[in-house]
Protein backbone atom coordinates (compact mmCIF):
# COMPACT_ATOMS: atom_id res chain seq x y z
CA UNK A 1 0.00 0.00 0.00
CA UNK A 2 2.81 2.45 1.02
CA UNK A 3 4.50 1.25 -2.42
CA UNK A 4 0.98 3.01 -4.17
CA UNK A 5 1.25 5.98 -1.97
CA UNK A 6 4.87 6.39 -2.72
CA UNK A 7 4.28 5.99 -7.03
CA UNK A 8 0.94 8.47 -6.81
CA UNK A 9 3.24 10.99 -5.07
CA UNK A 10 5.66 10.92 -7.12
CA UNK A 11 3.32 10.84 -10.06
CA UNK A 12 1.95 13.96 -8.81
CA UNK A 13 4.88 15.41 -8.56
CA UNK A 14 6.32 14.85 -11.78
CA UNK A 15 2.98 16.31 -13.80
CA UNK A 16 3.57 19.38 -11.44
CA UNK A 17 7.01 19.82 -13.16
CA UNK A 18 5.72 19.00 -16.08
CA UNK A 19 2.85 21.45 -15.94
CA UNK A 20 5.38 24.70 -14.45
CA UNK A 21 7.91 24.16 -17.32
CA UNK A 22 5.04 24.06 -19.96
CA UNK A 23 3.75 27.53 -18.15
CA UNK A 24 7.54 29.22 -17.89
CA UNK A 25 8.42 28.29 -20.82
CA UNK A 26 10.74 31.59 -22.13
CA UNK A 27 8.81 34.10 -24.09
CA UNK A 28 11.46 36.01 -26.28
CA UNK A 29 8.75 38.53 -26.99
CA UNK A 30 8.19 41.92 -25.11
CA UNK A 31 4.90 42.80 -24.59
CA UNK A 32 3.02 46.06 -23.65
CA UNK A 33 -0.21 45.64 -21.83
CA UNK A 34 -2.94 47.90 -20.93
CA UNK A 35 -3.97 47.00 -18.22
CA UNK A 36 -8.01 47.81 -18.11
CA UNK A 37 -8.17 49.98 -14.98
CA UNK A 38 -11.29 52.07 -15.94
CA UNK A 39 -10.60 56.05 -15.68
CA UNK A 40 -6.67 55.90 -15.06
CA UNK A 41 -3.77 54.17 -16.57
CA UNK A 42 -1.90 51.33 -15.91
CA UNK A 43 0.98 49.81 -18.26
CA UNK A 44 2.53 46.54 -17.63
CA UNK A 45 5.63 45.28 -19.74
CA UNK A 46 6.80 41.81 -19.52
CA UNK A 47 9.54 40.09 -20.85
CA UNK A 48 10.19 36.46 -20.06
CA UNK A 49 9.60 36.42 -16.35
CA UNK A 50 10.73 39.76 -15.83
CA UNK A 51 7.35 42.46 -15.31
CA UNK A 52 7.89 46.12 -15.20
CA UNK A 53 4.70 48.28 -14.13
CA UNK A 54 3.94 52.20 -15.02
CA UNK A 55 0.96 53.32 -12.65
CA UNK A 56 -1.47 51.01 -10.83
CA UNK A 57 -4.82 52.92 -12.23
CA UNK A 58 -7.29 54.38 -9.42
CA UNK A 59 -8.18 51.31 -7.49
CA UNK A 60 -7.20 47.32 -7.33
CA UNK A 61 -8.71 46.28 -10.97
CA UNK A 62 -4.80 46.45 -11.83
CA UNK A 63 -4.45 42.95 -9.67
CA UNK A 64 -6.68 41.13 -12.05
CA UNK A 65 -4.61 42.37 -14.77
CA UNK A 66 -1.60 41.50 -12.97
CA UNK A 67 -2.71 37.90 -12.28
CA UNK A 68 -4.00 37.34 -15.99
CA UNK A 69 -0.43 38.20 -17.10
CA UNK A 70 1.63 36.87 -14.77
CA UNK A 71 2.75 32.81 -13.68
CA UNK A 72 0.79 32.34 -10.62
CA UNK A 73 3.97 31.73 -8.79
CA UNK A 74 5.74 34.98 -9.87
CA UNK A 75 5.12 37.63 -6.54
CA UNK A 76 7.81 39.75 -7.48
CA UNK A 77 7.88 42.61 -9.96
CA UNK A 78 10.92 43.95 -10.87
CA UNK A 79 10.32 47.74 -11.12
CA UNK A 80 7.15 50.20 -10.32
CA UNK A 81 6.98 53.08 -12.26
CA UNK A 82 4.60 55.83 -11.08
CA UNK A 83 4.58 58.70 -13.69
CA UNK A 84 3.01 61.32 -11.34
CA UNK A 85 0.85 61.01 -7.75
CA UNK A 86 -2.29 61.52 -8.99
CA UNK A 87 -5.25 58.88 -7.63
CA UNK A 88 -6.24 57.57 -10.89
CA UNK A 89 -2.28 56.91 -11.32
CA UNK A 90 -1.61 55.66 -7.98
CA UNK A 91 -4.38 54.26 -5.93
CA UNK A 92 -4.13 50.37 -6.94
CA UNK A 93 0.02 50.86 -6.05
CA UNK A 94 -0.80 50.36 -2.63
CA UNK A 95 -2.50 46.72 -2.73
CA UNK A 96 0.80 46.15 -5.08
CA UNK A 97 3.27 46.59 -2.57
CA UNK A 98 1.13 44.86 -0.23
CA UNK A 99 0.48 41.41 -2.36
CA UNK A 100 3.63 41.71 -4.44
CA UNK A 101 7.49 41.82 -3.67
CA UNK A 102 8.62 45.23 -5.70
CA UNK A 103 12.57 45.19 -6.44
CA UNK A 104 12.46 48.42 -7.53
CA UNK A 105 10.34 52.03 -7.64
CA UNK A 106 11.24 54.58 -9.79
CA UNK A 107 9.48 57.73 -8.71
CA UNK A 108 10.00 61.58 -7.94
CA UNK A 109 9.47 63.13 -4.49
CA UNK A 110 5.56 63.68 -3.71
CA UNK A 111 4.11 64.76 -0.77
CA UNK A 112 1.71 62.51 1.29
CA UNK A 113 -0.51 65.39 1.15
CA UNK A 114 -3.88 62.96 1.17
CA UNK A 115 -4.53 59.62 2.73
CA UNK A 116 -3.97 57.69 -0.39
CA UNK A 117 -0.57 59.19 -0.57
CA UNK A 118 0.16 58.50 2.65
CA UNK A 119 -1.37 54.50 1.95
CA UNK A 120 1.07 54.25 -0.46
CA UNK A 121 3.98 55.75 1.26
CA UNK A 122 3.65 53.32 4.28
CA UNK A 123 3.17 50.12 1.81
CA UNK A 124 6.68 51.65 -0.08
CA UNK A 125 8.64 52.04 3.40
CA UNK A 126 7.45 48.49 4.67
CA UNK A 127 7.96 46.65 1.31
CA UNK A 128 11.76 47.01 1.38
CA UNK A 129 11.65 48.27 -2.61
CA UNK A 130 14.54 50.15 -3.77
CA UNK A 131 13.22 53.71 -4.23
CA UNK A 132 15.21 55.50 -7.37
CA UNK A 133 14.53 59.08 -8.71
CA UNK A 134 14.40 59.58 -12.46
CA UNK A 135 18.06 61.38 -13.22
CA UNK A 136 19.64 60.84 -16.90
CA UNK A 137 22.75 58.54 -16.84
CA UNK A 138 20.95 56.26 -14.76
CA UNK A 139 21.00 52.63 -15.50
CA UNK A 140 18.67 50.24 -14.33
CA UNK A 141 18.98 46.30 -14.78
CA UNK A 142 16.39 44.14 -14.42
CA UNK A 143 17.56 40.52 -14.99
CA UNK A 144 18.17 40.67 -19.01
CA UNK A 145 16.67 44.22 -19.24
CA UNK A 146 18.38 47.27 -19.20
CA UNK A 147 16.98 50.97 -18.94
CA UNK A 148 18.59 53.60 -19.49
CA UNK A 149 16.82 57.16 -18.07
CA UNK A 150 17.56 59.68 -21.03
CA UNK A 151 15.55 62.98 -19.23
CA UNK A 152 15.25 64.65 -17.26
CA UNK A 153 18.59 65.88 -16.10
CA UNK A 154 20.09 65.43 -13.04
CA UNK A 155 18.52 68.07 -10.44
CA UNK A 156 15.75 68.35 -11.81
CA UNK A 157 13.47 67.71 -8.91
CA UNK A 158 9.91 68.31 -7.56
CA UNK A 159 11.09 72.16 -6.77
CA UNK A 160 11.84 72.79 -10.33
CA UNK A 161 8.66 71.50 -11.50
CA UNK A 162 5.56 73.36 -11.02
CA UNK A 163 2.82 71.36 -12.53
CA UNK A 164 2.24 68.76 -9.63
CA UNK A 165 5.71 67.09 -9.11
CA UNK A 166 4.57 64.84 -11.99
CA UNK A 167 7.63 63.57 -14.44
CA UNK A 168 5.19 62.40 -16.63
CA UNK A 169 5.97 64.85 -18.93
CA UNK A 170 9.67 65.03 -18.52
CA UNK A 171 10.71 60.84 -18.03
CA UNK A 172 12.08 59.34 -21.16
CA UNK A 173 14.03 55.74 -21.22
CA UNK A 174 15.52 53.03 -23.75
CA UNK A 175 14.39 49.81 -22.45
CA UNK A 176 16.68 47.77 -24.29
CA UNK A 177 16.57 43.53 -24.36
CA UNK A 178 18.71 41.14 -26.04
CA UNK A 179 16.12 41.05 -29.04
CA UNK A 180 14.90 44.27 -28.65
CA UNK A 181 15.10 48.29 -28.72
CA UNK A 182 12.37 50.98 -27.41
CA UNK A 183 12.21 54.36 -26.75
CA UNK A 184 10.09 55.02 -24.10
CA UNK A 185 8.01 57.58 -22.77
CA UNK A 186 5.80 56.02 -20.08
CA UNK A 187 2.96 58.39 -19.69
CA UNK A 188 2.60 58.96 -23.91
CA UNK A 189 2.81 55.13 -24.08
CA UNK A 190 0.11 54.59 -21.57
CA UNK A 191 -2.49 57.21 -23.29
CA UNK A 192 -1.65 55.75 -26.73
CA UNK A 193 -1.89 52.17 -25.37
CA UNK A 194 -5.54 53.07 -23.44
CA UNK A 195 -7.21 54.72 -26.46
CA UNK A 196 -6.07 52.75 -29.03
CA UNK A 197 -8.08 49.71 -28.06
CA UNK A 198 -5.46 47.53 -29.21
CA UNK A 199 -4.53 46.37 -25.29
CA UNK A 200 -1.58 43.99 -26.12
CA UNK A 201 1.04 45.56 -28.47
CA UNK A 202 4.67 43.05 -28.75
CA UNK A 203 7.89 44.60 -29.76
CA UNK A 204 9.59 43.57 -32.84
CA UNK A 205 12.82 42.06 -32.31
CA UNK A 206 15.85 43.96 -33.66
CA UNK A 207 18.40 41.76 -36.03
CA UNK A 208 21.80 42.31 -34.80
CA UNK A 209 24.73 43.24 -36.58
Amino acid sequence: MKAWKYLLGFLFLASVSVWLAAFSSEDRNLHLIACDVGQGDAILAVYGDIQILTDGGPGNSVLTCLQKYMPFWDREIELVILTHPQLDHYGGLVEVFSRYQVGTFLTNDFNPSTQGLKALENAVGGSGARVVKPAAGTRLRLGMIYLDILHPPDGLNSTKINDSLTISKYLIMVLETERHLVFWKPACLGWQLSRSGVGILTAIPIKKF
